[in-house]
């Protein structure tokens, strides 16, 4: 049973860990306008 509850921590703890990454780089993202597409302005005439 130990074995079983040890190993329920690690991927508890892991996924918490993962979702932090994610969240800090969307947040850096975010701030630094990085990772998103600019697309060209057409002209008209």
């Amino acid at each position: 049973m130990a074995g079983i509850i040890e190993s329920m921590n690690l991927a508890t703890s892991t996924g918490i860990v993962l979702y932090e990454i994610t969240k800090q780089r969307r947040e850096y993202q975010t701030k630094n306008k990085r990772g998103q597409k600019n697309d060209p302005k057409i002209k008209t005439e």
